[in-house]
């Protein structure tokens, strides 16, 4: 028995070291699409934002964000895991919200700009999802992967994993 060849998936995963100014200035291009149809929609509260925005201002080592290219989408790059995290980034560089420090609210605007460069050059690793020959990974391999991500450890809720089963279904 081959365990590798039948283990085989339809798509690879290749590592890069994007940047947050990388991901900011593709979402202010408009490239970047977070609504991919097996995605929840966005859910962290203040607390979980707290925290992501803590590890980013510490310049601690972030989670990777999984995207796939589409040449048929509308947008470019196509979020396949890592929506909240990249988000609540988005929304903070954006001044939707701030970061609570000693009790005072701290915003993107009121932090001095020779420190936002270095903030914005920090790594924000990517995992990038594709097929060797150059086509789009189906739909189908983007929700294989987003519940192999998301449903090993602590899990999603279990009405999202249904979701995402009824998603596969349907196609």
């Amino acid at each position: 028995m081959n365990i590798l060849k039948e283990l085989e998936l339809p798509y690879q995963c290749r590592t890069s070291k994007s940047s947050v100014y990388g991901f900011w200035v593709a979402h202010q291009e408009g490239e970047l699409e977070f609504c991919a149809e097996y995605q929840r929609s966005y859910v962290w509260t203040h607390k979980e934002q707290q925290a992501m925005l803590h590890t980013f201002l510490s310049r601690l080592p972030m989670q990777m964000i999984s995207l796939t290219t589409s040449s048929k989408a509308k947008k470019y790059m196509i979020i396949v895991d890592g929506k909240q995290r990249l988000t609540t980034l988005i929304m903070f560089l954006e001044n939707k919200i701030p970061f609570l420090h000693k009790g005072k609210e701290i915003f993107w605007r009121d932090i001095d700009k020779t420190t936002q460069r270095i903030l914005t050059k920090q790594s924000l690793p990517s995992i990038e999802l594709y097929c060797h020959d150059g086509s789009d990974v189906s739909i189908e391999a983007q929700i294989h992967y987003f519940m192999r991500i998301n449903f090993t450890g602590v899990p999603q809720s279990k009405e999202h994993q249904k979701y995402l089963e009824s998603l596969i279904e349907s196609k």
